[in-house]
């Protein structure tokens, strides 16, 4: 330690970490780094998640994820032609549809019915 004569002063002492009192400035591209790292890490996670999606898909296509004893939907009978939107008269007709359900039997732990569940068709284009 050093030891001060009776009249002697101190020496003035830096500030603590910062011995030529200049103000602190990070390197001038240490944003940027910082950016590109983080788009880096983020197009990285995009693909790594369009990989499993890919790998998931193609594993449920091939049937991998469908357990033992599972039931896959089936349709239902088409029902009945609804009632036609017109009567007549009019310039290309009019509309009717007709629905099934994917109940015969009720998917378990298999798939939904692949296709449509309703159609539609013209009717009563004739003139009045």
């Amino acid at each position: 330690m050093y030891m001060l004569d009776e009249d002697e002063e101190p020496p003035p002492t830096p500030p603590e970490g910062n011995p030529d009192n200049r103000p602190r400035r990070r390197p001038r591209f240490a944003i940027e780094i910082v950016i590109i790292v983080a788009i880096f890490v983020i197009v990285l996670l995009a693909f790594a998640l369009a990989a499993w999606s890919m790998y998931y898909t193609a594993r449920q296509l091939d049937g991998d994820f469908i357990s033992p004893g599972a039931i896959h939907g089936g349709w239902s009978r088409w029902g009945d032609w609804s009632r036609c939107s017109v009567t007549c008269g009019v310039e290309g007709g009019g509309w009717q549809h007709r629905s099934r359900t994917c109940s015969d039997p009720y998917p378990d732990g298999g798939y939904y019915c692949r296709g449509v569940s309703r159609e539609t068709q013209n009717c009563n284009d004739i003139p009045c």
